[in-house]
């Protein structure tokens, strides 16, 4: 959505691409080949199947694609969950051990620099955009170098 600035898992980070939206493709494009590809287990069919890749909606479409067509039960783990796996003789094959969620977060104080620069350039950015007409040039140059003075050792 041109973000400058994206929070992935409490960490701001610059984004440094060009983002294309293409609407030809579809998170749920890979889910036949998935399900195809669980079938192919003829001789000893899967007792569960963990879904860990993907983004949330597209891993709840599978599980219930695999189990409704499959009969295969099927597990989404949580971020940083343990899962203990027993051999097929016991009843319950696997157990969470430890669902952990989120660790807090705990900023560096150069991921703290670099997020305090990420925020005055996205000012900067925004700043710059606002005075990009031809009229504005001379409050934008005097605005900039207000900044520079400022920032100046």
């Amino acid at each position: 959505s041109g973000e400058k600035i994206v929070d992935l898992f409490g960490w701001q980070v610059a984004v440094k691409a060009t983002i294309v939206n293409n609407e030809a493709y579809s998170s749920h494009a890979d889910q036949r080949d998935l399900v195809d590809w669980v079938k192919g287990f003829s001789s000893s069919k899967p007792k569960t199947v963990f879904i860990v890749h993907g983004e949330e909606s597209a891993q709840q479409a599978l599980s219930e694609l695999i189990q409704n067509e499959l009969n295969i039960p099927t597990v989404i783990p949580n971020w940083l969950d343990e899962i203990e796996l027993k051999p097929v003789e016991i009843k319950k094959p696997f157990s969470i051990i430890s669902e952990a969620g989120p660790k807090p977060f705990k900023q560096s104080k150069s991921s703290a620099a670099e997020e305090a620069y990420l925020k005055v350039r996205s000012k900067l950015n925004k700043l710059y955009e606002s005075r990009s007409d031809s009229a504005q040039f001379e409050k934008l140059i005097e605005e900039l170098g207000e900044v520079e003075r400022i920032l100046s050792p």
